[in-house]
């Protein structure tokens, strides 16, 4: 209770400035960008099954790790990317979990 009156009466001094901040967006959008493109044989293959990822995943349980693993490694790299970007729009939000 104390710390939390005490931070009411006293401003906080912010000395980080938005520009020296790092920005990941671009970081997180080259990582989504080729998670998609490494996953791209996969989805052209089965391209009568791209609204049924269950069918898809049935039939690519073995010999497509060389495309599913990778995929699936850039897009969490940029889905953490995205957690640390200082603004979010929800734009940049919905490309990201697409």
């Amino acid at each position: 209770v104390i710390s939390y009156l005490y931070t009411q009466r006293k401003p906080i001094y912010n000395k980080s400035n938005t520009k020296n901040k790092p920005r990941y967006v671009f970081t997180s959008l080259l990582f989504t960008f080729l998670a998609f493109i490494i996953y791209l044989p996969v989805l052209m293959e089965f391209r009568e099954y791209i609204l049924s990822p269950r069918r898809i995943y049935e039939l690519t349980r073995t010999g497509y790790g060389i495309y599913f693993y990778p995929s699936l490694m850039f897009s969490l790299v940029a889905s953490i990317c995205a957690f640390f970007t200082y603004k979010k729009s929800k734009l940049f939000c919905i490309s990201i979990v697409l």
